[in-house]
């Protein structure tokens, strides 16, 4: 298993614009995030499902004590609620994703 070791702070830029937040129909939030090149999150975890799609460059993830997954364009990664984890782009290339956050008040 690699694991990578996660630096104390992010210091890369990540943008992200909500496409849309939910509301009394809508059960998610949808927003398009870019990571810079070497860009990375801390560990976290979210209360519902997080699904990832990668549109630009490589999504490195990895959930606390399991291998490092490299996901590449098109690919989609469904992060389960309550599980550690962290995601980044390659330190050569950034990184979009289109992030689907699933209201727990709904789910």
């Amino acid at each position: 298993m690699m694991e990578i070791p996660l630096p104390a702070l992010t210091v890369k830029r990540v943008r992200s614009n909500v496409c849309s937040a939910a509301d009394a129909v809508t059960n998610c939030n949808i927003s398009y995030v870019a990571f810079e090149a070497g860009c990375r999150n801390h560990l976290h975890i979210h209360p519902s499902n997080q699904i990832l799609i990668i549109e630009k460059g490589y999504c490195y993830y990895q959930e606390e004590g399991q291998s490092l997954q490299k996901v590449p364009v098109g690919g989609v990664t469904n992060v389960l609620p309550g599980v550690k984890h962290w995601y980044d782009a390659s330190t050569k290339e950034s990184m979009i994703h289109i992030a689907i956050n699933i209201n727990p008040k709904r789910a």
